[in-house]
């Protein structure tokens, strides 16, 4: 038997797959990854900074960022192409993980030049193409002084600035950038989006650049509204919570569409919830977060903003992307029961309102209609309760010891049963009407663990007066579509595709109203 002698083999990977699979791969979007690279333009206290859309109307060709930081020596700038950088982060930083960069770059394309330069350093060029032929170009970075075309277009993004650094970015990935969008359909979506996300960051000696169709310097955009109150429905308020000795800000805001003047985009369903805020840049917007918030079409105006630093970066599980977080379970309870639940309650009942007499009358038929659904839950399916063990009216006998006395004689019969009590294992659905004139939804469903509510608005003119004053046969066909699609809705509770099947209902529901309105 032979021995094999100790022998050391690299397990590094492969550059090529992991930058052209695995990173783009991680769940950036084109907003996410041009604001992963403005970061790091923002840690090197650069005040201007940029985007440069190039291609045609009708075609996009090459993204360009800039700015005019601190640049790179040469070091810095191969470690630039790094994934998992050893670059040393500020207090205060937006960067932290040293892959922002990285992923970002090639989540929107496959092929990466950087120009820099230092205050009093050389120009640097550095270039990596994953498309190449070339394995030394493709799985390494490639470093050399700047030629005079590449110091000319330097100039021409920065403005002539004596530092900075320019990425191009082409080969670009249809994942993240569709290379047929219209540019000023881009342009537009980044100038608001983006507009957003670093509206904190915007200061008189820090500037922010978007250059497509036409040059256009970004300016914040508040979802909150904060410093137009005259759009609010309820006043803001702000609390400071202590958790793990470090202070976390939220801020909540009921806006009132009312008084908006667009107010048709900013009331989008999509646009209501929790929006986190991390060393004052905007890095997740959702309207659904376990255990925090769940999109609801009651509480559509409403506006969370969670603000933190990266000192409770742990406490709220932030990924390397900063584009998700999953809140420590003490901590999430601790924002809802102190902030977002009373909140919630505030919404709910800011434009309720009493619901007319015929709305009763219907009740006691919805009431006879669920009964109807329990008392053929088994032949309809129905889900099942979760940890549900129970089997209705099962019976059991307990039988006594034998007593030698009645040996040799007749036993009676054991009458000793005991009855377990119905168990009702399954999710029926229920049905509730309220009333909210501002609200677009014909209807909604409120989903939970063990249980489904089809909510009927009853300040829609479309159940007023097709369900709520209609005949008894449009009153059961609506019930028995309603209640159809309520179980659908049901069986994607708490799936990766809850969100998507949840903005399909809601989006349905209010294009209901809509056209009923315009035909009547």
């Amino acid at each position: 038997m032979s021995i094999m002698k100790e022998e050391y083999h690299s397990i590094n990977p492969s550059i090529t797959k992991l930058y052209k699979t695995v990173l783009p791969a991680l769940g950036h979007d084109s907003v996410g990854a041009i604001a992963d690279l403005w970061d790091n333009s923002d840690d090197a206290e650069a005040e201007n900074i940029g985007l440069i859309i190039e291609g045609t109307l009708s075609r996009i060709d090459r993204l360009i960022i800039y700015d005019d930081g601190k640049g790179m020596d040469a070091p810095t700038l191969v470690e630039s192409f790094r994934f998992v950088t050893e670059t040393i982060h500020s207090k205060g930083d937006l960067g932290k993980f040293g892959v922002g960069g990285t992923i970002g770059s090639f989540t929107l394309g496959e092929s990466k030049k950087t120009i820099t330069k230092q205050k009093d350093g050389n120009y640097l060029t550095a270039y990596q193409d994953l498309t190449s032929d070339n394995y030394n170009l493709s799985n390494n970075v490639c470093i050399q002084n700047s030629d005079q075309p590449e110091i000319d277009f330097f100039n021409e993004c920065t403005d002539n600035s004596k530092q900075g650094t320019v990425i191009i970015i082409s080969n670009l990935n249809e994942s993240a950038i569709d290379p047929s969008k219209r540019l000023k359909n881009l342009e537009n979506e980044l100038i608001r989006e983006l507009g957003q996300k670093f509206r904190s960051r915007m200061k008189e000696n820090r500037k922010f650049w978007i250059k497509g169709d036409k040059t256009t310097r970004l300016k914040p955009f508040d979802p909150l509204f904060r410093s137009q109150k005259e759009y609010h429905s309820t006043p803001e308020n702000t609390v400071k919570l202590d958790y793990n000795g470090k202070q976390i800000i939220v801020r909540t805001v009921g806006l009132n569409f009312d008084t908006m003047p667009d107010s048709k985009t900013i009331s989008s369903y999509h646009n209501q919830g929790i929006y986190f805020v991390r060393n004052s840049r905007e890095i997740i917007q959702s309207s659904n977060v376990k255990g925090l918030w769940k999109s609801n079409p009651r509480f559509n105006s409403g506006r969370v903003e969670i603000n933190f630093t990266e000192d409770s970066d742990g406490d709220f599980n932030l990924t390397a992307t900063k584009n998700k977080v999953c809140l420590q379970e003490p901590l999430a309870n601790l924002i809802y029961e102190k902030v977002v639940k009373p909140f919630r309650y505030q919404l709910e009942n800011k434009y309720k309102k009493d619901n007319p007499d015929q709305s009763k009358m219907v009740n006691l038929e919805l009431e006879r209609f669920t009964k109807d659904l329990e008392s053929s839950a088994g032949s309809l399916d129905l889900p099942r309760i979760a940890n549900a063990n129970g089997v209705d009216d099962k019976i059991t006998r307990t039988k006594k010891p034998d007593d030698e006395s009645d040996k040799g004689s007749i036993k009676k019969k054991d009458t000793d049963i005991k009855r377990k009590p119905k168990t009702k294992n399954r999710v029926v659905p229920q049905f509730k009407i309220e009333n909210h004139p501002k609200c677009p939804y014909t209807h909604w469903y409120d989903i939970e663990e063990n249980k489904m509510t089809v909510v009927i608005n009853s300040g829609s003119d479309f159940v007023r007066d097709i369900f709520i004053n209609g005949n008894k046969e449009t009153k059961k066909a609506l019930k028995t579509l309603w209640a159809s699609q309520c179980i659908v809705r049901y069986s994607y509770y708490e799936t990766s595709e809850e969100p998507s099947i949840e903005l399909f209902a809601n989006k349905t529901s209010a294009k209901t109203d809509e056209i009923y309105k315009h035909f009547n």
